[in-house]
């Protein structure tokens, strides 16, 4: 299943894909000051979650993570021979995943170098899921994670976070950590969206008739479990009422661990340090009794920050940041030109977006993790005209999905057609390959544009480039065949 953030008004973050799917507007209002409210709303939802995940040095990390582990699926089958690849295909054709708890298949059939390399693809994708949440693990975290992080500094080392990558353990534990039980990184995003909207009327600053589906106070995220869930966990172990600006803190706080190889001068990490649950669970429990003016006053960077030191010194826990460029493009049009294959093409483009998010997270960190705060003053124009020369094109997801059809940001509109083209082909052939190696049945569209996926010209497009790349011919799901 596709990991993806379910927003409060019905829309979604696809993080497999980066592709935002939108919901239905809201019926149109009488009166501009409450549809200007509603505009803001709806961008609210559509560009916080995409700001926090990618402006977090958690979201950094699992996207590095993500990237290591589909170049190393791609290395896999670059080093099979044809009859190899014939018995993969008939094995996968059986319904028995090319890779499944373990490396055996590649083992018994492409010998120990090609399982080591099978190895290495199953601990990095076993370290995306237990650190986004979507997945426990049998073995030790701790080890598990240090061996990933090794492996992704190694696969990203043309990047400039090669300049701090520590030497030795990278993640350790003090066997006192526990993070099951706790909310995830999906969890904190999705409350995080909802308090986006609970904050902003909580101080006054959306009305009911702007904004129908909300409560009073409470969003209507509330009661399918996350949002439940996280403020209920907070409030238990600070043993108080928690105000949404609070919460929201707490997430960023939960969110931004020190990271070895990102973080300057941080050369390892213990394991409740690192991850989301064990970060949240303990700075709620730090807010019994803090004081700090971020519960009670309209978000600033000085109050933001405040607080994280405060947190920071009663938990024993860094806040980490990212404290050097991600990438040396200069736009999205220069990443994707420069990126070779289908996996550096997606991470190279959600590194250009990263980097200017850690930048504006260095200057004014209130604006991520306090998202909504933006749209207080007159200057949302500059989220979505192009032309503007204050474009805050990074704070939006690039890639959008509407009536099932691949639809453009702002920022899209400004890249040339080509790069347009070999982005949406690497999204499709990056998700493709992810599904080869690991899973049974037809390619999954689950997480692309529907309607564009049953074009049986774009499907065939699609699977004559995976043809070139993996030699299986492999069909996706619900497609028919042209002509």
């Amino acid at each position: 299943m596709s990991p993806a953030l379910h927003l409060p008004d019905g829309s979604r973050l696809d993080l497999r894909s980066d592709v935002y799917f939108g919901s239905d507007p809201h019926p149109s209002r009488a009166g501009l000051v409450d549809m200007f409210i509603t505009w803001n709303a709806r961008r609210v939802h559509e560009y916080g979650p995409w700001s926090r995940f990618y402006g977090s040095t958690l979201g950094v990390l699992l996207t590095l993570l993500r990237a290591a582990r589909d170049q190393a699926a791609m290395e896999i089958f670059l080093s099979l021979d044809d009859d190899t690849v014939n018995d993969l295909a008939e094995l996968r054709a059986a319904d028995i995943p090319i890779i499944g708890a373990d490396a055996t298949n590649l083992l018994a059939r492409a010998g120990m170098s090609v399982a080591v390399r099978g190895q290495n693809w199953l601990d990095l994708n076993r370290a995306y899921e237990v650190l986004l949440g979507t997945q426990g693990s049998d073995a030790p975290v701790a080890g598990l994670l240090a061996e990933a992080l090794d492996l992704t500094w190694s696969a990203n080392s043309n990047h400039a976070m090669r300049l701090y990558r520590p030497r030795g353990p990278l993640v350790y534990s003090d066997g006192a950590s526990e993070d099951g039980g706790l909310p995830t990184v999906l969890d904190l995003l999705e409350c995080a969206s909802a308090l986006d909207e609970s904050d902003a009327t909580y101080s006054g600053y959306v009305s009911r008739f702007a904004a129908p589906r909300l409560g009073p106070r409470v969003p209507a995220k509330r009661g399918d479990g996350h949002f439940d869930l996280v403020e209920q966990c907070a409030e238990d172990l600070a043993g108080r009422h928690l105000a949404p600006g609070l919460l929201l803190a707490l997430i960023d706080f939960a969110l931004n661990p020190p990271v070895p190889g990102l973080t300057e001068g941080v050369t390892e990490v213990e394991v409740g340090e690192l991850c989301a649950g064990s970060r949240f669970a303990a700075a709620a429990r730090a807010a019994r009794e803090s004081s700090s003016g971020i519960e009670h006053f309209l978000p600033t960077g000085e109050l933001h920050a405040s607080f994280c030191e405060e947190i920071a010194e009663r938990t024993g826990m860094r806040y980490g940041l990212v404290t050097h460029r991600l990438t040396q493009a200069t736009s999205i049009d220069e990443a994707v030109t420069a990126a070779r294959s289908p996996s550096s093409t997606t991470s190279a483009v959600a590194l250009v977006y990263a980097d200017r998010l850690h930048r504006m997270r260095k200057q004014d960190p209130h604006l991520i993790a306090h998202f909504w705060v933006n749209f207080l003053d007159l200057g949302q124009p500059r989220f979505v005209d192009p032309t503007l020369p204050d474009f805050a094109w990074w704070l939006s997801p690039l890639l959008h999905s509407a009536g099932g059809k691949l639809a453009g940001s702002a920022a899209l509109r400004t890249m040339t057609t080509e790069s347009v083209s070999k982005l949406w082909t690497s999204t499709a052939l990056t998700g493709a390959i992810h599904d080869a190696i690991s899973a049974i049945g037809p390619l999954s569209i689950a997480h692309l544009p529907e309607q564009d996926m049953r074009d049986p010209e774009v499907t065939e497009r699609l699977s004559w480039y995976l043809r070139q790349m993996i030699r299986m011919d492999l069909e996706w799901d619900g497609s028919k065949r042209a002509g």
